[in-house]
């Protein structure tokens, strides 16, 4: 009598990695904000890139117009600046390009950490669940509270961390676990 072979198991074929990725971009290109809000990140980014390629001048070059007279307060267009000049004679479109790279640096960096902070504490306050979530969450109202700091420094990231735009993530993160009390008992 013949053997009767075990049945093949037939392990159905995942799409290949960039099939994945094509098809999660296409949700968010149906919507026309997020296709323009794409479009000004790249035009940020290539910008950042490539300010060297960019910049008509170095932007700390104190700069003079062709009759050597110092290039101070020039109107858009005039003796060939884009945006006109500072009072101290540097080009403005100049440093607007080199700034994009520490706008930024800086953008990206405070996302960065308001994500990281708000998916710590997030996950602690949701593990440990009832009284480690309720005094995190005071503490969240006590970052709330402060201030939103009005500033144009370098310090704009500690102040969105300690404005409580950690407190997204952390919700998030917090609802998303079981607390540890309810993973024991099963």
């Amino acid at each position: 009598m013949p053997e009767i072979a075990a049945p093949a198991i037939i392990k159905p074929r995942r799409p290949h990695i960039l099939a994945r990725m094509f098809r999660a971009l296409r949700l968010p290109m149906n919507d026309p904000f997020a296709v323009a809000g794409l479009l000004i990140y790249l035009v940020f980014i290539v910008v950042a890139v490539f300010a060297d390629q960019i910049a008509t001048h170095d932007p700390t070059e104190i700069l003079y117009t062709p009759a050597y007279d110092l290039a101070a307060d020039l109107r858009p267009g005039q003796d060939g600046f884009i945006m006109g000049t500072t009072s101290l004679g540097r080009d403005i479109f100049s440093q607007l390009v080199y700034g994009s790279r520490s706008a930024l640096l800086i953008g990206i960096t405070a996302a960065f950490m308001v994500a990281l902070i708000g998916s710590v504490i997030g996950l602690v306050a949701g593990y440990f669940g009832r009284w480690v979530d309720a005094i995190l969450m005071r503490l969240a109202d006590i970052a709330f509270g402060i201030p939103f700091c009005h500033s144009s420094s370098y310090w704009r990231p500690s102040c969105d961390l300690r404005s409580g735009t950690w407190s997204s993530p952390w919700r998030w993160c917090s609802g998303a676990i079981p607390p540890a009390s309810s993973a024991a008992r099963c």
